[in-house]
């Protein structure tokens, strides 16, 4: 408080949840549900760093 004024000082950071702006209904949810992506991840395996990869 400075001189009986209460400044507002805005949050550094804000937690969001980004599947709340993408109707339940969007074309990509609906696509991640029935593909399985998941085998990528073994096969870029070699192309991270060991330690500060995947």
């Amino acid at each position: 408080m400075m001189l009986g004024q209460t400044l507002f000082q805005q949050p550094l950071f804000t937690t969001i949840d980004l599947n709340t702006f993408v109707p339940n209904d969007h074309f990509l949810k609906r696509l991640d549900k029935v593909l399985d992506l998941s085998f990528i991840r073994e096969l870029a395996q070699p192309y991270y760093h060991k330690k500060d990869g995947m």
